[in-house]
């Protein structure tokens, strides 16, 4: 005599194998296969069922990882790095044609100079030219020295 473990995991099975798998369907080949009362396949039934769904959920939350993966590795393909930025600026920069379906696109000077500037705010090129100092001074002395004569 089977368990009611083998029997539902036989219908999990057969659930599994073949989703579109009706109860009126599964009861007849359930009852070919164990002879066992409408009642017993209605328990059996319900817990394959849960079963099934639980199983279904883990692989839908798989494949979204999966399909998550994938977008995340094709998103990075298309993204420039830091490297491949600064080619194209400097290759804007210094008037060299750029190849596009089939034909060569020449920098205008006004791209060149964009070029350059871009180019020198990337790589830190150009000095601050605001430093702000924040904290507490506090000025302890002053010491004032005269060269030569005090004109009155």
């Amino acid at each position: 005599m089977q368990t009611n473990k083998a029997r539902q995991k036989w219908l999990f099975e057969l659930l599994k194998k073949e989703p579109a798998c009706t109860y009126l369907n599964a009861f007849h080949q359930y009852k070919q296969k164990y002879d066992f009362s409408e009642t017993t396949f209605v328990s059996d039934w319900k817990k394959a069922n849960k079963e099934l769904e639980t199983w279904q959920n883990k692989v839908n939350s798989e494949v979204q990882k999966q399909e998550i993966q994938m977008e995340v590795e094709a998103r990075k393909g298309n993204i420039l790095t830091k490297i491949e930025a600064l080619a194209v600026l400097s290759q804007i920069a210094r008037g060299e044609p750029i190849k596009k379906d089939n034909e060569k696109y020449y920098p205008s000077f006004r791209d060149q100079i964009s070029a350059v500037a871009q180019l020198a705010k990337i790589e830190g090129w150009e000095a601050p030219t605001k430093q702000e100092v924040k904290g507490d001074f506090s000025i302890s002395e002053v010491k004032i020295i005269w060269e030569g004569t005090p004109e009155e």
